[in-house]
């Protein structure tokens, strides 16, 4: 009968050693395990977020032609408004700087100055004319809005506006009737004329017409056609 095999004796510093190295071997394989999830898990992060940041851009790229293409239609929906305003004033005119008296006649006024540059229209070639708007605090006189019963007779007073100041009427300025939208692009290339950037802004048949440094001739729509000569400078 075999005798049953001794304990293994193990002194406490060969314990404490192959402790040591089990729980390196332990750390190590944990580290690795965990360093590989950790990574799987950053990619599977990362990568989703550059899917959302692809479709986001996708989609801000798309939102932007949007955008750019409802601009664009509403900028032509607005001048094909702002065409049908001005054409329907096409036979008015409006005068500035004539003085305001109570119970006055502007019909009268307008004929009387007509007649004293030349222009000699008749009542009937007058359709309408009235002061635009409620009076000023300032007393300063309002415009005379005058509607006239044809282009001919319009134009009549138009062609002889140049005589105005060597006829008295120093203070008097004879324009066309532009909307509010024409009315802010003459104002604004006034303006520019004024700063010695243009040469000339006038308009004809409601179209404001501006003359460059280089005394070439450009149709005013927009802003955006003005905006090309704030770079430029008259010699």
């Amino acid at each position: 009968m075999s005798s049953p095999e001794a304990p293994l004796a193990l002194d406490e510093e060969t314990v404490k050693s192959i402790a040591s190295a089990l729980k390196e071997t332990i750390q190590s394989e944990v580290c690795t395990m965990l360093n590989a999830t950790v990574e799987s898990i950053v990619k599977g992060v990362v990568d989703g977020l550059q899917l959302q940041i692809n479709v986001l851009q996708k989609e801000n790229e798309d939102l932007k032609a949007t955008n750019l293409a409802l601009s664009t239609r509403i900028d032509i929906l607005e001048l094909r408004a702002d065409a049908t305003e001005q054409y329907s004033r096409r036979d008015n005119l409006r005068i500035t700087g004539i003085s305001e008296n109570k119970d006055e006649n502007t019909d009268q006024i307008i004929l009387d100055m007509s007649s004293s540059i030349g222009a000699d229209l008749s009542l009937d070639e007058i359709a309408v004319s009235h002061r635009v708007g409620k009076p000023r605090s300032s007393g300063k006189p309002r415009d005379i809005l005058v509607k006239f019963a044809s282009r001919r007779s319009r134009d009549k007073l138009l062609k002889k506006r140049a005589l105005l100041k060597s006829k008295g009427h120093t203070k008097t300025f004879v324009n066309e009737d532009l909307t509010k939208i024409r009315s802010e692009l003459l104002y604004e290339a006034r303006q520019l004329v004024k700063n010695k950037v243009i040469l000339g802004a006038w308009t004809t048949d409601g179209i404001i017409i501006v003359k460059s440094s280089t005394e070439t001739i450009y149709r005013i729509l927009s802003k955006r056609d003005l905006s090309q000569f704030y770079s430029y400078t008259v010699g």
